[in-house]
C-alpha cells in the first residue's frame, strides 16, 4: 500500500517600519571590530524574525567604519529589502538580500554618529553618505523600512502575521457581479475586479486602464493568452497579499507575471521553478526562462539539461 501526499506553496508580502535608538554611542570611539548592540524585530511575532547588529572596524590606514547588519533568523525561502532613513525621513541607504544571507550597509564612523560624511563603498550593500545621527552624539535613531517575503506551504512553516481577512472572501466576491468597477474575461470565464487596484498591482494594467483605451472606456479587459486560473491567483495576490498553488501553476503564473508586470510574483513563480528542477522538466522550465528574458532562472535550469 502507498500514501501520497501532497502540498501548496504560498507566498507572504509583508512591510514593517521599525524605529531602531542605539544610546551610549560613545563607545564606537573606543572600540572597534566588535558588536556593540543588536536587536530583534519585529517584537510582536515569534516568527519570522530578524536580527539587527551594529558593529565598527578600523582598517590598516585608519579608516573608522560602522556598519548595521540585518541577519534573518528564521529557515526562510525569499528575499527582503531594506531601507534606512534618519530621523528627519532623509534616505541614507537601501539595499536588498536573499533571507538566507544578511544584508550589510557601512558608512564612515562620524556619519552614524551626526557628523556627517561619504559612506564607505561596499561590494554587498548600496550605500549613501547622508548623515543617520541625531543632535545628540550619544544615540542615534535609524528609521527601518522593512519589507520582505517568503514562501510557505499549509502544513508548516513559520508562524505568519494576521492576514487579510479579504482572503476567505475572495473565492465569492471575484465572481459577484457587483464587485469592483471592471470586468477581466479570459476565454469563457470572467471575473472582477477596481482599476485603481489593478493599476497599482501593474503599469500594464495601469496603461489600459487611463485615457480613452478601449478598455478604459468599456470597462473591459480582455485576455486571450493566458490561462484562467493564473489571471485569477494574480488578482488574488491584489487583494490579499498572498499566493497559492505555485507547486502546480508556477510556470504559467510565472507567464502572467512577466507579461504584467508584476515583479513579486514573477520572482516568487521563478524561486518556486528553480526549487522543482529536475533532469526531467529542465528542458521546458528552460525554454520559459529564456522566452521571458530571465538569465537567473536559465542559468539554473541550464545545469540540468
Amino acid at each position: 500500500m502507498s500514501s501520497a501526499t501532497s502540498s501548496e506553496t504560498y507566498l507572504h508580502s509583508h512591510a514593517i517600519t521599525h524605529t531602531w535608538t542605539v544610546h551610549n554611542c560613545g563607545r564606537l570611539r573606543l572600540r572597534s571590530k566588535v558588536s556593540l548592540c543588536s536587536a530583534l524585530f519585529p517584537a510582536q511575532w515569534d516568527e519570522p524574525r530578524f536580527q539587527l547588529w551594529l558593529t565598527t572596524d578600523v582598517d590598516y590606514y585608519g579608516y573608522e567604519s560602522a556598519s548595521v547588519f540585518v541577519e534573518t533568523k528564521s529557515l526562510l525561502q525569499g528575499s527582503f529589502s531594506l531601507a534606512l532613513r534618519d530621523p528627519t525621513g532623509r534616505d541614507i541607504a537601501q539595499t536588498s538580500c536573499n533571507t538566507k544571507a544578511a544584508a550589510r550597509i557601512t558608512c564612515e564612523k562620524k556619519a552614524l554618529l551626526g557628523g556627517g560624511g561619504a559612506a564607505n563603498t561596499s561590494n554587498d550593500a548600496v550605500l549613501a553618505s547622508a548623515a543617520c545621527g541625531t543632535e545628540d552624539n550619544d544615540r542615534f535613531s535609524l528609521i527601518i523600512l522593512f519589507k520582505f517575503e517568503y514562501m510557505t506551504d499549509r502544513s508548516g512553516g513559520p508562524d505568519e502575521p494576521p492576514g487579510s481577512p479579504l482572503l476567505g472572501l475572495l473565492p465569492g466576491i471575484l465572481d459577484s457581479a457587483s464587485f469592483g468597477d471592471v470586468e477581466i474575461r479570459v476565454g469563457q470565464r470572467s471575473l472582477r475586479a477596481h482599476s485603481d487596484l489593478l493599476g497599482r498591482l501593474s503599469p500594464v494594467f495601469a496603461a489600459m486602464l487611463s485615457g480613452e483605451t478601449r478598455e478604459a472606456t468599456g470597462r473591459v479587459i480582455v485576455i486571450e493568452d493566458l490561462s484562467y486560473e493564473a489571471v485569477r491567483q494574480l488578482v488574488e495576490y491584489l487583494y490579499a497579499g498572498t499566493l497559492s498553488g505555485l507547486v502546480h501553476g508556477a510556470a504559467d503564473l510565472y507567464a502572467a507575471a512577466d507579461k504584467y508586470g508584476v515583479s513579486q510574483v514573477k520572482q516568487a513563480c521563478a524561486r518556486q521553478l528553480s526549487n522543482a528542477l529536475t533532469p526531467d522538466n529542465a528542458l521546458r522550465v528552460f525554454e520559459l526562462a529564456v522566452r521571458h528574458s530571465d538569465r537567473d532562472l536559465s542559468r539554473d535550469s541550464a545545469r540540468f539539461i
